[in-house]
This record gives C-alpha cells, structure tokens and sequence, in this order.
C-alpha cells in the first residue's frame, strides 16, 4: 500500500515496530516457560512432571530461535556483535522455532 502511495508509511520505522513487539512476546513466552518449569521443580519429588518440563524446554529452544531474529531485525545484535547476524543463521533459527511449533502441534496419544 506504501510502495502504490495509498499510504504514508515508513517501511524501516514499521519494520523496527514489529521486531520490537515480536521481540516483547518472545521474552515475555520465555519468561512464561520458566515459570512453569520453576512451579513444576518446586513441587514435591513424586508430584512432579517431567514431561512439561521436557515441553518448556522444547519451546524455550524454539523462542529463543524467534528472539534471535527479532533482535536482528531491531538491530540489537547490531549494537551487541558490530554486525548483524548472518542469513543463515536467520534461517537456522527460523528453521527451528518452525520445527518446535510443528512437534507442539502433532498430536500426542
């Protein structure tokens, strides 16, 4: 819509505002996991459940791959390593954060 002058907008501005609230839920999810692995540690030894524990494990793995591309879209890993990441290694991290969200979502028996 910007590119036919429908709108005003700032591709690069619109860009770094996105990367911002991605990065936000990223963080805010791997806080959520650890939470529910530290209720589940705190619990007594018969009680607790190492299968949500393996599952948050998993999808902080799969977090962590989408913080990363979030970062470099906000150019924090700019600031951080002089340099944004490499695409490849984008592409890892999405690769991966894809594979968590497609193992989350197969059903389980």
């Amino acid at each position: 819509m910007a590119s036919i002058k429908f709108i005003n907008a700032d591709a690069a501005f619109n860009l770094k505002l996105a990367s911002f609230g991605w990065f936000v839920g990223c963080i805010f999810g791997i806080a959520r996991n650890i939470y529910d692995i530290l209720e589940q540690l705190n619990k007594k030894p018969g009680e607790i459940n190492k299968k949500i524990i393996i599952k948050n494990i998993i999808d902080i793995i799969g977090k962590l791959g989408d913080t990363l591309i979030s970062a470099n879209g906000l150019g924090i890993t700019e600031k951080i390593l002089g340099k944004g990441l490499h695409d490849g290694i984008l592409g890892l991290c999405g690769l991966v954060a894809s594979l968590v969200s497609l193992y989350n979502l197969y059903p389980k028996k």
